[in-house]
């Protein structure tokens, strides 16, 4: 049996490419590590009414959503925040873009 060269990490790869990928870019630890921790978007929003329905569009409801303080957390593996995008910001990254 192939234990040791087949072996996945964490990260579902294997020790061979794991190892290859550091000896092509050694940085990329170091570089996942120096990223500032993300702060979670809240989970309720303050001064905005819940609405679940009346919209004519995808569109306009995060049009909606991106007057308030909410949006969408991502995490990792490990269950630890790694990213945090609030609708405002989705939507003014959607404008620029468009």
């Amino acid at each position: 049996m192939r234990n040791a060269p087949y072996k996945k990490n964490e990260a579902g790869v294997s020790g061979e490419v794991a190892g290859a990928l550091m000896s092509v870019n050694p940085d990329v630890r170091s570089s996942q590590r120096a990223a500032p921790p993300a702060r979670p978007t809240p989970s309720t929003n303050q001064r905005l009414a819940f609405r679940l329905d009346r919209f004519a569009t995808l569109c306009d409801a995060l049009d909606y959503a991106a007057q308030g303080e909410t949006g969408m957390n991502f995490f990792n593996l490990r269950g630890e925040l790694s990213e945090s995008v609030s609708y405002a910001q989705l939507q003014a990254e959607a404008t620029a873009l468009a």
